[in-house]
């Protein structure tokens, strides 16, 4: 019984100092944005030993070489391209070592929860709920939030694009890189950005023109509509044809395309407000008829 405790007592110091450190950390991140966000110099103090790299420090500690394929549980490949979408910094080893130390705190948490059943009973439904919230937080939370924030914005260049389109059609009339320039300033959208960015890094002969601009582009969405649409914009402006009309042609099919999702959208609303309706018909039903049959066996 002394062994239990002292054990238990080792492993909640042991527990408590992790997560101290853990919140050190996230509050010297927090710091060093803020300080590069007013303009501070924000490089490395003596100070700053400890905190300063400790994800990619702990990453280290336990991997040796760099991350790439599947690494516990996270595909670093859709992590990168969700990265790609929100024009943020990938960070693969932090991203691991967080889930590692949520797994870590878990596993700590489920053995004090063992121990801790000799002594009482709510103790240890507490640590087994603090553990799979640590790696709830720490281990799924922030490659979740990434993956959602990316979705949404792909989503909503998919929604934008039929109206984009039609835009750049009434846009021809310029010399096809100018017109989609000038349709990207007019239509605010996620596209609209990345294209005004792209073909301005283009024009300082930067990222190697507005084609593989938008070759990029298409690669780093990878929406079926968007990719087709550059693809036969740019197999018309290398033939000589004329690119109205397959500016044109892919607008009709993105309308319809986007007409059909809208009518889809319409069935499934109706199938589900006819549930409810068909169920509290049916119950009703059901027991007039079985109601007879049971009580004729009473």
């Amino acid at each position: 019984m002394n062994v239990d405790i002292m054990t238990l007592a080792l492993l909640s110091g042991m527990s408590m100092a992790m997560i101290s450190m853990l919140c050190g950390v996230w509050y010297y991140e927090i710091s060093q944005r803020d300080r590069k966000r007013i303009g501070e110099d924000v490089s490395e103090r003596e100070e700053d030993w400890l905190f300063s790299g400790f994800h990619e420090k702990l990453y280290c500690l336990f991997f040796r070489n760099d991350p790439k394929g599947i690494v516990l549980g996270i595909d670093l490949s859709k992590y990168e391209k969700a990265c790609q979408v929100l024009h943020v910094k990938s960070e693969p080893e932090k991203i691991i070592a967080m889930r590692l130390e949520g797994l870590l705190l878990m596993l700590l948490c489920l053995i004090l929860a063992y121990l801790s059943g000799r002594i009482s009973t709510m103790v240890p439904l507490l640590f087994v709920f603090s553990g799979f919230c640590f790696l709830f937080l720490l281990g799924v939370y922030p490659l979740a939030r990434i993956k959602k924030e990316a979705s949404d914005r792909i989503t909503l260049v998919q929604d934008d694009l039929p109206r984009f389109v039609i835009l750049l059609e009434k846009a021809m009339d310029l010399p096809v890189d100018q017109a989609i320039l000038i349709t990207a300033g007019k239509f605010r959208s996620p596209l609209s950005d990345d294209l005004i960015h792209g073909f301005r890094e283009a024009s300082l002969g930067v990222s190697g023109g507005w084609q593989k601009t938008l070759i990029r582009l298409a690669k780093q969405y990878s929406i079926t509509e968007f990719s087709s649409l550059v693809l036969d914009i740019l197999n018309a402006y290398n033939n000589g044809s004329d690119i109205r009309e397959a500016v044109t042609r892919k607008g009709k099919e993105l309308e319809q395309s986007q007409l059909y999702s809208i009518e889809e959208k319409d069935s499934k609303i109706r199938t589900l407000v006819f549930i409810p309706v068909i169920l509290f018909k049916l119950v009703p039903v059901t027991v007039l008829l079985i109601l007879p049959m049971v009580m004729s066996l009473w």
